[in-house]
This record gives C-alpha cells, sequence and structure tokens, in this order.
C-alpha cells in the first residue's frame, strides 16, 4: 500500500496591485480621449483582475490541495497571457505528461496501478482475475492526548466482482468499508467540503472571547 503524504510547500506569496492603480490608469485613459465604454471595459477587467489575487490569497490560506493546485495552474496560465507568451508549450507539456502516465501502465492494468501492488487470482479452470491496487490516503488526526482517528481512502477494482469499476474504498479505523463510485464519490466529497469549511468556521470561532 502506498501512502501519499500531503505536499508542504508553501505557496509562493500573492502578488497585490500597486494602491490606485486602477484610479492611475483609468485617469490616464480619459485624459488621451479614450471613449467611455472602452473605459468602462478597462475598468472591469482591473476589478476582475484584483478579485482573482483576492481569491487566490484566500485559497492560499484556506483552500484544500485540489484547489490550490487548481489555482496554482491558472497562475501560470495569467503569466504566460499576461507575458503575451504562447498557450500551446503549456497543452504540449500536458499532453506530454498524460502520455508518459499512460504509456506507463502494464497491459491489463489502470494508470492509476501502484506497480507491484496489485493482486492477479488465479482459478482451478484456469480463470484469472486482477484485484487493481491504486493510490492510499491515510490522514491521521491526534488530540493532545494521544487518541487519534485515522482515515483510509483508496483507488482500486476487482475483475473478480459483478461490477469491477473502479471504487474508492473509504473506512475509518477498523470500521465497515464504503465503496464509492463516481456519483457516490462526488457527493462525499461535498459532504466533506462542507464538512471541512466548518472546521475552518470553528476554528476562527476560538479566537473570540467570551462577551461581557
Amino acid at each position: 500500500m502506498t501512502t501519499v503524504a500531503p505536499d508542504a510547500t508553501p505557496r509562493s506569496a500573492v502578488r497585490s496591485p500597486e494602491p490606485n492603480l486602477t484610479e492611475t490608469i483609468i485617469r490616464l485613459l480619459a485624459d488621451n480621449n479614450i471613449p467611455a465604454e472602452s473605459i468602462h471595459d478597462v475598468r472591469r477587467t482591473l476589478a476582475a483582475g484584483q478579485v482573482y489575487l483576492n481569491a487566490t490569497e484566500q485559497v492560499r490560506v484556506c483552500g484544500d490541495g485540489d484547489t490550490i493546485a487548481f489555482f496554482e495552474a491558472l497562475d501560470v496560465v495569467v503569466d504566460h497571457v499576461a507575458d503575451r507568451r504562447s498557450l500551446k508549450p503549456l497543452r504540449a507539456s500536458f499532453d506530454k505528461l498524460n502520455a508518459e502516465i499512460t504509456a506507463g501502465a502494464e497491459p491489463g492494468h489502470y494508470p492509476w496501478c501502484v506497480p507491484g501492488e496489485c493482486i492477479t487470482q488465479t482459478w482451478d479452470d484456469g480463470e484469472t482475475a486482477i484485484e487493481h491496487v491504486g493510490t492510499a490516503l491515510q490522514p491521521i488526526l491526534l488530540d493532545g492526548a494521544g487518541a487519534k482517528i485515522t482515515l483510509h481512502a483508496q483507488l482500486g477494482s476487482d475483475e473478480a466482482l459483478f461490477d469491477d469499476t473502479p471504487t474508492v474504498y473509504l473506512y475509518a479505523d477498523d470500521g465497515d468499508a464504503l465503496l464509492l463510485n463516481t456519483d457516490r464519490l462526488d457527493a462525499s466529497i461535498r459532504e466533506l467540503s462542507a464538512f471541512v469549511d466548518g472546521l475552518r468556521a470553528m476554528r476562527r470561532q476560538m479566537n473570540q472571547g467570551r462577551r461581557s
């Protein structure tokens, strides 16, 4: 079983626009007799950029790994557009990485299979079936007294089952496992995201003092 550790690398600081940058640009455009409609479009574009910067900062502080990765990818695209660089190399890099991942899969296996972890079952009649084993996640929740809860999530597929579509097996400690297909996993992700949002709200409330 392979466990993926969260990336602890801090994200680079988000760039903030200079004070009064928007008004300075708008004033220069107006002084050069740029049409009001165009100035309005520029103001909206600048405002969208500021909103994006603020959203990026909030994601960096409070976001989950997938959301942070998504915004980091957007940052790369924004930098390319701002520098007037072609986006084609980015697409080519993505296609190359995807091809390498797919090509790395052994025949009869999924690209996500962990090498050496899949189990091949053979019956007396010579029929075989593979239990495909993917990456596992095992976050451990600890309190100050040493008590802990370990969560387990792993992607897998068992050809011996009637339905061998890829499934995520999710359980806590030694409890019963949930077998989540794509729809149920999407629903679970929404529930867990709301749960984490609630934890963040509780964390902010912990800093609030009692009213006198």
